[in-house]
């Protein structure tokens, strides 16, 4: 029966940051009824969202006084640098699209909010910005990895559905010599240069808005193309034709990495690709998770020689393979 009460953490969390809580704490609204008044909000409501904050230890209470926790201080005040708000508030959105499940199940076709669509550039920087901290923490690791700014310089990289940044943004850190082209919807193509402008990285690389799907590639012209968590929501009809457009682009030796949820052969476990393609499901067309027998079979079709695999440790692993 836990599960059945599995959403209430989640949403006291998301409450807090959408009216300020944290903020407010960290700012010098210590009581109760204080923070209450800052907020413009019931004292009452605070006073049990408060309460229940320092159950799930985000906040720490002495007497009638409440203060942060490291935690909280780290990830949930705005501006810090590892703020994930932008994350929580993309969660809000998504449970929104679980909560029509049943429907979705009997009919097949994904739920799609008006209003979202409406404002499609500020759903997708919740998105993207919340994804930047893990990811960028994972393609530093990546970019070791691979040798890049050691036995790999002046990479020519191609980023698809580039996003925050988050996955080139460590090879290009670690390589000084490499250039970079980022491609992504024209909504997000601002939040991408924002990102790269922030590590000071606007000079090497170029951007090119537009549709994963309709985007021309080029030919032979990238020694690396990443694919940071896009196969997922292309599906089985459109990511073998993706990977086939990388394979094209990339030089003879060239190298191609896709990280995504990736389940096992038998669809049997881990958990979360398999739960992550539910919310495939109800927030896409065709979006899936996909197995390691489907990516070789499809890198093999594209060209590529066996993937070998990094950070199998992860729900999340990543995959390498090198144009032939």
């Amino acid at each position: 029966m836990v599960h059945g009460f599995a959403f209430a953490p989640g949403q006291v969390i998301l409450s807090a940051v959408e009216l300020g809580v944290f903020e407010g704490i960290h700012q010098g609204h210590p009581t109760s009824d204080d923070l209450a008044r800052h907020l413009g909000a019931d004292p009452r409501g605070v006073r049990i969202l408060l309460n229940a904050l320092v159950g799930i230890e985000l906040l720490e209470k002495v007497g009638d006084r409440y203060g942060c926790t490291p935690v909280s201080e780290t990830y949930l005040v705005p501006g810090a640098p590892a703020y994930l708000g932008d994350s929580l508030l993309h969660n809000k959105a998504v449970r929104e699209s679980w909560s029509h499940l049943t429907e979705v199940v009997k009919t097949g076709q994904p739920w799609r909010n008006p209003e979202r669509a409406k404002d499609l550039g500020k759903h997708l920087g919740h998105l993207v910005k919340g994804l930047y901290l893990r990811n960028y923490q994972t393609a530093r690791e990546l970019a070791r990895r691979l040798g890049a700014g050691d036995n790999l310089k002046g990479l020519r990289i191609l980023d698809v559905g580039a996003g925050s940044g988050a996955w080139s943004i460590p090879l290009a850190e670690a390589d000084a010599s490499a250039r970079v082209t980022a491609v992504d919807l024209p909504p997000v193509i601002p939040t991408t240069q924002e990102f790269v402008a922030r590590h000071g990285l606007a000079a090497r690389y170029q951007f090119r808005p537009g549709n994963v799907r309709e985007l021309d590639f080029g030919t032979a012209e990238f020694d690396l193309a990443v694919l940071g968590h896009i196969c997922h929501s292309e599906g089985a009809g459109h990511a073998p034709a993706l990977i086939q457009k990388v394979g094209k682009a990339l030089k003879p030796g060239g190298q191609i990495v896709i990280a995504d949820m990736i389940p096992n052969d038998q669809r049997t476990g881990p958990p979360f690709p398999l739960l992550f393609a539910v919310n495939m499901l109800v927030n896409t067309d065709q979006g899936d998770t996909f197995t390691r027998a489907e990516y070789r079979a499809w890198l093999k079709e594209a060209g590529f020689g066996e993937p070998h695999e990094l950070m199998t440790d992860r729900d999340s692993p990543i995959l390498v393979a090198t144009k032939k």
